[in-house]
C-alpha cells in the first residue's frame, strides 16, 4: 500500500493589480521598450523587485524592468515580477506588428430610420477612431454603434504601427412620418370618415367597424367610443403610431328650438325637438 505525505504549510494567494503595462504597435523592423510599471502604492508589493519575461526571443533582457522589443510578428509577453519577499504579480503585454500602413475599411454607405441604432463596420488597423463622435456610443471602437438624428458621414481613421490611413461613409437618416389625425365624437349610428396623413401605406385597427382598414381614410361605424390604433409606414419604409378616438354618445341628447322668441296673446309657435337617436 502506497501512502503519500499531504503535509504542508498554509498556501496564500494573494490577487494584485500592482502591475500595469500597455498593449504597443509598430511596424515590421522597428522596436520598443516594454515600460512596465509597479504600482507599490497600495502596499501589495514591497521593493526592491525583481522581474522575470517570456518568451525570451526578440527582447533586449528578461529579468529587467524595460526589456526593448524587436519582434518580427505579433507577440504576446508576459512578466512576472517577484517583490521582496516573495509576493508575485503577473501582466502581459501585446506587441502588435504590421508590416505595411493601414488600409482602412469604414464600410458600406448604410440607411437607417430615425430613432434606430446601426453597428459600424470598421477594418484595417490595430485601433481606431471615428469621428464626428455625435451619436456614437464609443468613437475608438472599430464596431462602434451610432444612432445619429440626422444623416452623418463618419470617417474612420485606421491605425497601426505603421502609420494611418482613412475612409469615410454615409449614414443615412430617414424621418419617420409625421402623421395628421383628429379626434372626433359622432352620435350613435352615425359614421365619421378617418383621416391619416403622411405615409403611403396605412394600416388601422381594430377594422371590424371600419369600411377599409388599410386606407388613409376609412369610414368609421362604432356602436361604442373605439380608440382606433393606426401604423403609418413611409416610403423609405420607417414607422410612426398614432391614434384616433370616436367618440359615440352613449346619453341621448335633446336639442330644443323653435321659429320664433317671442308670440302674441293667442297666437301659436312650432317647437321642435332634435336628438341623436340611439343606435339599434
Amino acid at each position: 500500500r502506497r501512502c503519500s505525505d499531504l503535509r504542508a504549510g498554509p498556501v496564500s494567494v494573494v490577487v494584485l493589480d500592482a502591475v500595469e503595462i500597455a498593449d504597443l504597435a509598430f511596424c515590421s523592423g522597428a522596436a520598443a521598450a516594454l515600460n512596465l510599471h509597479v504600482n507599490d502604492s497600495t502596499g501589495g508589493l514591497i521593493p526592491p523587485f525583481t522581474f522575470l519575461w517570456t518568451p525570451s526571443s526578440s527582447l533586449s533582457c528578461t529579468p529587467c524592468q524595460y526589456p526593448v522589443a524587436s519582434p518580427t510578428v505579433t507577440t504576446t509577453y508576459t512578466v512576472v515580477v517577484t517583490d521582496s519577499v516573495g509576493t508575485l504579480d503577473s501582466a502581459e503585454v501585446i506587441v502588435t506588428v504590421s508590416s505595411a500602413l493601414p488600409i482602412a475599411g469604414a464600410g458600406n454607405d448604410t440607411t437607417i430610420c430615425e430613432g434606430n441604432s446601426v453597428t459600424l463596420n470598421g477594418s484595417g488597423g490595430v485601433t481606431y477612431l471615428w469621428s464626428p463622435v455625435t451619436g456614437l456610443n464609443d468613437s475608438s471602437l472599430a464596431n462602434a454603434i451610432a444612432t445619429p438624428i440626422v444623416t452623418t458621414t463618419y470617417t474612420l481613421t485606421a491605425i497601426n504601427g505603421c502609420g494611418t490611413d482613412t475612409d469615410d461613409m454615409i449614414l443615412t437618416v430617414n424621418p419617420l412620418p409625421v402623421v395628421s389625425s383628429t379626434d372626433t365624437a359622432i352620435c350613435p349610428g352615425d359614421s365619421v370618415q378617418l383621416l391619416a396623413t403622411g405615409g403611403v401605406t396605412y394600416q388601422w385597427s381594430p377594422g371590424a367597424s371600419l369600411s377599409d382598414a388599410t386606407v388613409a381614410n376609412p369610414i368609421a361605424s362604432p356602436m361604442v367610443t373605439t380608440v382606433y390604433l393606426i401604423n403609418v409606414i413611409s416610403g423609405a419604409g420607417c414607422v410612426s403610431l398614432d391614434s384616433v378616438t370616436v367618440s359615440v354618445d352613449s346619453v341621448q341628447q335633446i336639442i330644443a328650438a323653435t321659429s320664433k322668441d317671442t308670440i302674441c296673446p293667442n297666437d301659436s309657435v312650432q317647437l321642435n325637438v332634435l336628438a341623436c337617436e340611439p343606435y339599434m
